[in-house]
């Protein structure tokens, strides 16, 4: 309800304003997803964010001081992750609350349709490979798939199951491949000591690799890591790059102390064409290589500078943006952001 509310425990009072304008009839109603692919540039110096919170993207002028916020665009419930579709001045927008991907007309400024896709889509990656039609292949987290759409016709086209709760998606226009990482795959038993039995790295399909031009899975990426926030595909060295949490569960009696999560960056080779040939490069811890004391927690979105030299990398938990070499992971520089950030894109 609109007005001032009034928060009162013990000594301590808070003074809330509730906006009328401002709501909607599923605004602050699921507040706690955080987004995927929050950030998107539209060229023309502006960009757009999504804001889950608020179940609305905003506009953002960028300049050499920085951005500046614009309208607040209303949307389904829980925004997670957006997508341009120049060729239609259109924001494509993953709308987690309501299983259905939004098309924001950029002229207009508002929504102007929507699909249903399936159970929490997470994530949006477009194919314009091919001239007669563009598709979205869209995580579906809630259902452990990916829908591939027909833009031009609005609908979805396939569906392919693949491994637990899809989040991180990453394309590879020259080969027709869509790298598609579980976020939780291989967490397959509890925090803690660890199961007399281990699971079968087989049965740990932490990151699937379709062929586009069959919609099939052509292989998978197994014991990657515990939680797999992030994917980068670096075409000129074919290698796949994961953002990765482990899980130390080893050890009955694991204490904070202890170091039972590890941040990690893992470099992997996918040249080959047959997906057993694929391996893991090498991999790097992110707090160990810290000399500032900082945290290097929850690796989340990654970018490869303009020059391919260096890696950008956010740290959601770390509050911070890190700088790597691209090859070693070496790390260069960190800059700290403030609360969990997400979104990497670059203005020039």
């Amino acid at each position: 309800m609109a007005g001032v509310w009034i928060l009162r425990r013990g000594s301590e009072v808070v003074e809330v304003k509730v906006v009328a304008d401002s709501l909607t009839s599923d605004t602050f109603l699921n507040y706690n997803y955080t987004p995927v692919h929050p950030l998107v540039g539209l060229g023309a110096g502006t960009a757009m964010v999504a804001s889950p919170p608020s179940n609305a993207v905003q506009l953002l002028t960028l300049g050499d001081d920085g951005a500046t916020p614009g309208d607040l665009i209303p949307t389904g419930s829980w925004p997670v992750s957006l997508a341009h579709w120049s060729e239609k001045n259109t924001v494509l927008v993953a709308q987690a609350g309501r299983d259905t991907i939004g098309f924001l007309d950029l002229s207009e400024g508002r929504i102007v349709d929507a699909i249903v896709v399936g159970n929490e889509p997470a994530s949006i990656v477009l194919d314009r490979t091919d001239p007669e039609v563009t598709f979205a292949y869209v995580a579906i987290s809630g259902s452990d798939q990916v829908a591939r759409v027909d833009l031009n016709a609005k609908k979805v086209v396939d569906v392919l199951s693949v491994g637990r709760d899809p989040r991180a998606m990453v394309f590879d226009s020259i080969r027709k491949r869509l790298f598609v990482a579980s976020l939780i795959s291989s967490n397959a038993h509890p925090q803690g000591q660890v199961q007399e039995t281990l699971v079968d790295p087989l049965t740990q399909k932490d990151i699937a690799v379709i062929d586009t031009s069959s919609f099939t899975i052509s292989g998978w990426v197994h014991e990657v890591g515990t939680i797999i926030r992030g994917l980068l595909y670096d075409e000129s060295t074919q290698r796949l790059i994961a953002a990765v949490s482990h899980a130390n569960n080893q050890d009955a009696n694991i204490s904070a102390e202890s170091g039972p999560i590890d941040h990690v960056l893992i470099s992997i080779d996918v040249d080959e064409e047959s997906a057993s040939a694929w391996s893991v490069l090498h991999e790097v811890n992110l707090t160990d290589q810290d000399s500032s004391g900082g945290p290097g927690a929850s690796p989340f979105t990654m970018m490869l500078t303009p020059e391919a030299d260096k890696l950008w990398v956010t740290l959601s938990a770390g509050r911070s943006i890190l700088t790597v070499d691209a090859q070693s992971f070496e790390e260069l520089a960190r800059v700290e952001t403030g609360h969990a950030p997400r979104g990497l894109m670059v203005h020039e």
